[in-house]
C-alpha cells in the first residue's frame, strides 16, 4: 500500500545527515536532504511542490539563523521552518520564533525534532484548512453577491420594461373595446398587431422571470384535479388564430378513458401552450401539428404528446435542447423568433410535476415531444373555482354599476385608462396619485374596491395597505385591495399579499381579467349566496 507522506526538505551539513536521519527514522515522512554551506545553496535548493516543512541548520559557520529565516520566507513562504543550531542563546531563539520560525532546537535537544516536526505540520495543515475555508467563504459570498446583483438587475429591467409595455397594451385594449370610438378595418388590424407584438414581448419577459423564480426556489405549484378536456380545448383556443393565420392545421385528441390529472392547471397549460406554440412556429404552411393526450395503463402514466410536421431538430442539438438560451435553429440566418428559454422552462415545470419529457425528431419531417406525468389521483379536488353562470354574471354587472372603485397610480396614463375602462361598466370611479391621498379618499368615500400600484411617491402602495389594515373602522380595514404592479420577480407577489393585498396582478395587465376580478370582489356576497 502506498502511503501519501509529507515531504520534508532538510538543509544540513553532510556531517549532520546521519544523525537527523536516525532521529527521524520512525517518522513516515519522506525526506530531501540538501547541503547548506551558505545562503546561496539554500536558495538553489528550492523545495518541491509537495514539501510540507523545512528543517535547516543554522550557525557554526553556516547561515546565520535570522538570515536563514529570511531566505526560507523568500524560497517557500508559509512553510513551517524548524531551525537546528549549536547556538544556545535563548534571546536568539525567541527572536527566531518572532520572525516566523516554527521551532528552534539546540543540537543537545535534537530528540525533540520528531515531535516538533509533527506539531509544525499539524499547525500548517490547520492554517491551510482555515485558508481554504476562508477562500470558500469569500467565493460563496462573491457568488451570493453576484446572484443578488443579478436578481436586482432582472427586477429593475422587468420593472422598466413592464411599465411602458403596460401603457401600450392598456391603450391598445381600450382602442379595441371601442370606448374611444369605432375603428376602421386597417386601424383595427394595426391595433391587433400592437396587442400581438406587446403580448409576445410580455411572454419573453415572463419566460426570463419564470426561470429566475424556479432557480431561486420561489415557484410553488397549486396542485389539484385538472380537467384534461379543458386543458386541451384552452390550448387549442389560445393558438387557433395563430395557426389559422399561418395556414397550419391543428389536431387535438383526448383519450376518453381518462378525465383528470393531478397538477397545477396554470403551469400545465403553460407547458402545453409553449410546446404547441413552438410546433406552430416551426411548421410551414400547409402542414399539420397536434396535441394528443393518452393514458398508459401499463406503466400507469398519462402522456401528453405534441407533434408537428415542421423543420425538425438536428441530432447534435437534441442533447442541449432543454438548456436555457439554446435554440434549435442556432444560426445567423434563422427566420424564426424566440429566446431559447421556452423549452428550458417546460423541462423545469415538468420536473416539478414529477414527470419526464422526451423528444424525437427528424430534420425536414417533424418533431414529437412526449411528457409523461404520474397517474391521476382520483381523490383530488378540482384546482379552479367554478365560473359564475349567466344569472350570476348579470347580478355581478348590476352590483358593479352601483359600486365605487378607487384607482391609485402615479402614472397619469395608467390611471386615466383604468378609470375609463371601469367607468364604462357604470361604476363610480375615484382616482389618486399616491398612497397618502388614497387613505384620505378611502376614509371619506368608503369605496367597494381599491385598485392600487406599488411604487408611488409620498407613500407607496404596500405602506398604504398596512395603514388600511390597521384602521379601527372595520369597513376601512377590510376594504378589498387589488395590487397591480411592475414588480414581478420571485417573492414580489408574496410581499404584496403579506402586506394585506387581496389580489395581485403583474403589469402589463389584461383589462378584462382585472375587471372580472374587481367585479367578483364587489359582488363577493352575491357569489357566496348563490
Amino acid at each position: 500500500m502506498v502511503i501519501d507522506c509529507p515531504q520534508i526538505a532538510i538543509f544540513v551539513t553532510p556531517s549532520r545527515r546521519d544523525i537527523v536521519r536516525d532521529i527521524l527514522s520512525n517518522s513516515p515522512s519522506q525526506y530531501q536532504f540538501h547541503d547548506i554551506a551558505d545562503l546561496a545553496a539554500l536558495q538553489a535548493g528550492r523545495p518541491s511542490a509537495h514539501c510540507r516543512a523545512i528543517i535547516a541548520e543554522a550557525g557554526s559557520g553556516s547561515t546565520a539563523p535570522l538570515d536563514l529565516i529570511a531566505a526560507c520566507v523568500q524560497v517557500a513562504p508559509g512553510l513551517p521552518l524548524i531551525i537546528i543550531s549549536e547556538e544556545s542563546d535563548p534571546v536568539l531563539a525567541q527572536e527566531c520564533l518572532a520572525q516566523g520560525a516554527a521551532d528552534f532546537i539546540h543540537f543537545s535537544w535534537l530528540f525533540r525534532l520528531p515531535y516538533a516536526l509533527e506539531n509544525a505540520i499539524m499547525r500548517y495543515d490547520e492554517q491551510l484548512r482555515n485558508f481554504e475555508t476562508e477562500a470558500l467563504q469569500r467565493a460563496n459570498a462573491a457568488l451570493a453577491n453576484l446572484s443578488r446583483r443579478k436578481d436586482e438587475f432582472l427586477a429593475n429591467v422587468s420593472h422598466e420594461l413592464r411599465t411602458p409595455l403596460n401603457n401600450i397594451l392598456l391603450a391598445a385594449q381600450m382602442m379595441e373595446t371601442g370606448l374611444y370610438g369605432q375603428l376602421a378595418e386597417k386601424q383595427s388590424r394595426a391595433i391587433e398587431n400592437i396587442v400581438t407584438s406587446g403580448n409576445h414581448l410580455l411572454n419573453l419577459i415572463n419566460d426570463i422571470l419564470d426561470l429566475a423564480r424556479i432557480e431561486s426556489g420561489n415557484v410553488e405549484l397549486e396542485m389539484g384535479q385538472v380537467s384534461l378536456q379543458r386543458l386541451a380545448e384552452t390550448s387549442r383556443s389560445l393558438l387557433h388564430e395563430t395557426a389559422h393565420h399561418k395556414g397550419v392545421q391543428m389536431h387535438v385528441t383526448v383519450d376518453s378513458t381518462i378525465d383528470f390529472v393531478h397538477g397545477d392547471y396554470r403551469r400545465l397549460l403553460q407547458i402545453v401552450v409553449n410546446l404547441l406554440g413552438n410546433a406552430v412556429k416551426f411548421t410551414p404552411a400547409g402542414r399539420d401539428v397536434g396535441l394528443a393526450i393518452q393514458s398508459d395503463e401499463v406503466d400507469r402514466r398519462l402522456l401528453l404528446m405534441v407533434w408537428d410536421e415542421g423543420v425538425g431538430i438536428a441530432p447534435a442539438m437534441l442533447e442541449r435542447l432543454f438548456q436555457p438560451f439554446v435554440r434549435a435553429d442556432d444560426d445567423l440566418t434563422r427566420a424564426i423568433e424566440g429566446t431559447g428559454l421556452g423549452l428550458a422552462l417546460v423541462s423545469q415545470l415538468v420536473d416539478m410535476h414529477n414527470g419526464s419529457i422526451s423528444v424525437e425528431s427528424s430534420v425536414g419531417e417533424g418533431t414529437r415531444f412526449t411528457i409523461a406525468l404520474p397517474w391521476p389521483d382520483p381523490d383530488c379536488d378540482f384546482s379552479l373555482p367554478p365560473e359564475p353562470d349567466d344569472e350570476q354574471e348579470r347580478l355581478l354587472s348590476e352590483r358593479f354599476r352601483e359600486a365605487t372603485v378607487l384607482i391609485v397610480d402615479d402614472n397619469g396614463s395608467n390611471r386615466e385608462t383604468m378609470a375609463d375602462f371601469c367607468g364604462a361598466g357604470g361604476c363610480t370611479v375615484l382616482t389618486a396619485d399616491d398612497g397618502l391621498k388614497a387613505l384620505d379618499l378611502v376614509r371619506q368615500y368608503r369605496p367597494d374596491v381599491v385598485v392600487m400600484d406599488v411604487r408611488m411617491p409620498v407613500m407607496n402602495g404596500l405602506d398604504a395597505i398596512r395603514h388600511l389594515r390597521a384602521d379601527a373602522d372595520p369597513a376601512i380595514a377590510n376594504v378589498p385591495v387589488v395590487i397591480y404592479t411592475a414588480l414581478a420577480m420571485p417573492g414580489d407577489e408574496q410581499k404584496c399579499l403579506d402586506a394585506g393585498a387581496t389580489a395581485y396582478f403583474s403589469k402589463p395587465i389584461n383589462l378584462y381579467q382585472m375587471k372580472k376580478r374587481v367585479m367578483r370582489l364587489v359582488g363577493a356576497e352575491l357569489l357566496a349566496a348563490g
